[in-house]
């Protein structure tokens, strides 16, 4: 006969929903990185790496409030920190500073344009049609699709 466990519904974040965190320290994990330990509502603690968020100004013993970005196969709990300016599905204007080549997982090189827009937050629109589409040297306004580890991605304005 099966055991039947019974678990609180909310000790289980759900990806794309927000919750409130405290920033309890930092600690270094040798060979890997550092990371701010958070404390969620029930208890739970969660690690972020501090080498993405670096200009989200985020201290000890203060509170933030992260979207769950991702769940992988194994149960690993991936939090992206609410942005403090920019926000997912607003427009805001941008300026293109370059075209640049990220290299993904797979060693896929993706092509990117690369865009600045206030308080000199930069951001990638997906370089899969031309950048003759749209007049360079004006600030055009675009749509925020996600933001990812602190980079923000932008949706195709065509």
């Amino acid at each position: 006969m099966k055991k039947i466990y019974k678990y609180k519904t909310e000790a289980f974040l759900k990806r794309g929903n927000i919750y409130n965190f405290k920033v309890i320290r930092k600690i270094f994990i040798p060979n890997d990185r550092e990371y701010f330990v958070l404390e969620g509502l029930t208890g739970i603690k969660y690690l972020l790496p501090i080498e993405y968020y670096t200009n989200y100004n985020i201290k000890t013993n203060s509170e933030i409030e992260c979207i769950v970005d991702k769940i992988n196969c194994v149960g690993r709990i991936f939090l992206e920190p609410i942005h403090h300016y920019y926000k997912v599905n607003n427009s805001y204007e941008f300026k293109f500073i370059s075209e640049i080549e990220i290299a993904k997982k797979n060693l896929i090189k993706q092509k990117y344009y690369k865009l600045k827009g206030e308080y000199n937050f930069t951001a990638l629109l997906s370089a899969t049609y031309s950048i003759n589409k749209f007049d360079i040297k004006q600030n055009k306004i675009f749509e925020i699709e996600k933001i990812s580890k602190a980079t923000i991605f932008l949706k195709s304005p065509f």
